[in-house]
């Protein structure tokens, strides 16, 4: 019977623990352009994402502080990295109907290759959007970092947990881009570093179910101590 009562406890703290977990938002800034090569500068915009409690979807929004996403003609206007098994779904759900997702590579120089990006169709050349918007889904679990990954100083992504997750490309650029600004030429703008903002991943801290066999544990040791307790009081 006790021990019964000590797995309904522990499978009361799993679930509390699992419902209290947190999802992380992690904000990465644009601040770097193409003047000669990656030049640091503006800040341009920001690329915020919120990880959802289900361990399994992203939303991901892009704002430009002064313009908008464009690129004049049928052309690449924002571009991401994935490692992923392949699975990721992507809605979208900016406001432009002529800006549309594409799962396959975006080489652009300085800046390199990119696994995933948006572009404008043919019928909608120089289409203007911002913010842009947009879900990532993966059944088998997405995250933007990855899993048992700990930010380090100022919630800095300085590496990588496991799973399915976002990533900087080779050269270390998260997010890639093509903006009008409000005054002047269009110009190529790039986000280098990633941070985590709220409900940030800390070492330490044992998951959900390191919290029931912990409690497991210690409730089953407890009780085989005080049955020796009472077998060496009858003797």
């Amino acid at each position: 019977m006790k021990l019964k009562l000590l797995a309904a406890v522990a499978a009361g703290a799993l679930g509390m623990a699992a419902s209290s977990a947190s999802a992380a938002t992690y904000l990465s800034i644009i601040d770097h352009w193409d003047v000669n090569g990656p030049t640091l500068g503006g800040p341009f915009g920001e690329i915020v994402i919120e990880e959802v409690g289900d361990g399994k979807t992203l939303n991901i929004t892009a704002t430009i502080y002064d313009g908008v996403w464009q690129q004049s003609g049928v052309n690449n206007i924002f571009a991401f990295n994935l490692l992923d098994d392949g699975a990721t779904q992507i809605t979208e759900n900016h406001n432009s109907p002529n800006v549309v997702y594409s799962p396959t590579s975006y080489t652009h120089s300085p800046w390199g290759t990119f696994t995933d990006h948006f572009y404008i169709n043919a019928s909608g050349k120089n289409a203007r959007v911002n913010p842009l918007q947009f879900t990532a889904y993966n059944a088998n679990g997405l995250t933007f970092a990855g899993t048992g990954v700990v930010p380090g100083p100022g919630g800095l992504v300085d590496s990588l947990g496991d799973g399915n997750r976002f990533n900087s490309n080779a050269g270390g650029w998260w997010f890639l881009g093509h903006i009008q600004p409000d005054a002047g030429e269009s110009i190529n703008v790039a986000a280098r570093d990633a941070r985590c903002i709220a409900n940030c991943p800390v070492t330490g801290v044992p998951e959900p179910s390191t919290w029931g066999l912990m409690i497991l544990g210690f409730g089953g040791a407890g009780y085989a101590l005080r049955q020796r307790r009472r077998w060496v009081s009858a003797i």
